[in-house]
C-alpha cells in the first residue's frame, strides 16, 4: 500500500534530499520542488494531503504559495482551513505511514 503523498518545497537541494530520504524511509511518497514557482504549480495541479514549505525561496515564498493555495476566502479546495501553523513547544514526530 502506498504511503501518504507529500509535496516538499525547498530550494536547498541538500536539505530537500535529507528530508525526502527520511520521509521515504518512513513510508511516505515524496515529490519535490526546488523553487516557489514550481512548488505552486505542483501544489495547484497535484493531489497532496500534505505540503511542506520552506519560507524563504526564490521566485515565491512559502507564505505566497500558502496564500495562493488557500484562495481568496482563506480556504482550500475542500472549503476547510487546510493549513498548519507551527506553534513553539515540544516537537512531535510525524506518524509512520501504514
Amino acid at each position: 500500500m502506498a504511503g501518504l503523498k507529500i509535496l516538499f518545497v525547498e530550494d536547498d537541494h541538500v536539505i530537500s534530499e535529507m528530508y525526502s530520504r527520511a520521509l521515504l524511509t518512513a513510508g511516505y511518497e515524496v515529490e519535490a520542488a526546488y523553487n516557489g514557482n514550481d512548488g505552486l504549480m505542483k501544489a495547484q495541479t497535484g493531489q497532496f494531503p500534505l505540503i511542506l514549505l520552506d519560507i524563504m525561496m526564490p521566485e515565491k515564498t512559502g507564505i505566497e504559495i500558502l496564500t495562493a493555495c488557500r484562495g481568496p476566502e482563506g480556504k482550500g479546495p475542500t472549503g476547510k482551513q487546510n493549513y498548519y501553523h507551527h506553534q513553539p513547544g515540544p516537537r512531535r514526530r510525524l506518524p509512520r505511514s501504514r
